[in-house]
């Protein structure tokens, strides 16, 4: 189905899974999380936005222990990827 297609309840169950989009629906656009890894010459980079950058964008407040928890986890994983 595409997402042309979907019904609202189906945008609905995607905010339940998304305690963030039931703050601020508008921070669906970043969900879910990136992280974009690549090779060159100069070694293995890993990039992605700090999830704590959303709170600036969105209306996120209460929600500072889920974007520090999403934090970590991207660190973790961009360390391990970079190495």
């Amino acid at each position: 189905m595409s997402s042309w297609t979907r019904r609202p309840t189906d945008l609905r169950q995607r905010a339940r899974r998304y305690p963030l989009m039931q703050a601020d629906a508008r921070v669906g656009i970043e969900l879910p999380l990136r992280m974009l890894i690549w090779q060159d010459p100069d070694g293995t980079h890993v990039g992605y936005l700090d999830p704590r950058e959303l709170a600036d964008r969105y209306a996120l407040d209460g929600h500072q222990q889920t974007l520090e928890r999403q934090t970590a986890v991207l660190t973790k994983v961009a360390a391990a990827a970079a190495s």
